[in-house]
């Protein structure tokens, strides 16, 4: 989500066993969009169907927390 937003990422994720991790630079990630425009299209829709949830979620949070 944060390459796509330009914002700082909100997530973090803890390995339970060894992993290998990779990079992906906004540079190259960019440029893949560039050359992939049906990835590009399912990427940015599932994108704004995360922030949708995420947005309800807060919503909801908040609501809670008022009552």
């Amino acid at each position: 989500m944060a390459l796509l937003s330009g914002r700082p990422r909100q997530a973090d994720v803890v390995a339970l066993t060894y992993c290998r991790l990779l990079v992906l630079r906004k540079v190259d990630f960019e440029r893949f969009l560039a050359v992939n425009s049906e990835a590009k299209a399912a990427i940015s829709r599932i994108a704004e169907e995360r922030l949708s949830m995420n947005q309800q979620s807060g919503n909801r949070a908040a609501e809670s927390v008022s009552s």
